[in-house]
């Protein structure tokens, strides 16, 4: 993919392979000033990258795919469990900076000391679709609806299970808790942090205690943190 070119979202791409963009995709085609004949991308999140040529008209553009390629998902893959922020931007800001780091899932909790007992992904998923773009992936993480901590818990992910939070007891780093090639999933907490109760269910699950540094994290600071670190590990 040239570094020139734009990547847009579609996700589904029609069997006759003629694409009509959204009308904001086709304003950030008008704003690159994208020209007659010029190469567009497509994915569809799921891991094809299709290579299209433009068709312009006065209002309306229209994209013809030309070729695809099946791009391997990344391995291995992150899933953080985050609770909501009372403030919705911080945790859009998570949202966004984590899907540009690289993520595969998250899902919403409500815990004990929760400030947001409701949580709607709509904009969420706009956001992470806009960032998916713009850090050129071709994946896009999926955002799951608000569910209580005990329901989350009752979850069978696969991977290395961690639980960041600011208790006094012994934890080890997260960076020393990563094994090489291996999937991992951990459970960020809300300002108030996680109940002693939550812990040690968690601990029954098999989730390890871990420390994020030094500081005490917002929690979406926490959750960014959490990726850039499993990112970084895995480089």
């Amino acid at each position: 993919m040239k570094a020139d070119c734009a990547l847009l979202y579609a996700k589904e791409v029609p069997a006759s392979g003629m694409i009509t963009p959204e009308e904001e995709e086709i304003r950030h085609l008008k704003a690159l000033r994208i020209r007659e004949g010029e190469t567009v991308y497509v994915t569809n999140g799921r891991g094809t990258l299709y290579s299209c040529s433009a068709s312009i008209w006065k209002k309306d553009v229209q994209l013809t795919v030309t070729k695809s390629d099946f791009i391997a998902p990344r391995k291995p893959s992150l899933t953080i469990a985050i609770a909501p922020t009372k403030n919705t931007d911080r945790l859009e800001w998570f949202v966004e900076k984590s899907v540009e780091i690289g993520i595969e899932q998250i899902y919403l909790i409500e815990c004990e000391n929760s400030e947001r007992p409701r949580m709607k992904t709509e904009r969420l998923e706009r956001i992470a679709v806009s960032a998916m773009k713009q850090s050129e992936k071709c994946y896009l993480p999926m955002i799951h609806p608000l569910l209580t901590f005990s329901d989350w818990m009752s979850i069978q992910i696969q991977g290395q299970k961690m639980i960041a939070h600011c208790h006094p007891e012994n934890k080890e780093p997260m960076k020393d808790v990563l094994k090489s090639g291996t999937n991992a999933v951990i459970c960020i907490g809300p300002e108030g942090d996680f109940s002693p109760k939550e812990i040690s269910l968690a601990q029954t699950r098999e989730f390890i205690p871990v420390s994020l540094g030094n500081s005490r994290l917002r929690t979406e600071t926490a959750g960014v943190v959490a990726v850039h670190t499993f990112e970084l590990f895995h480089f």
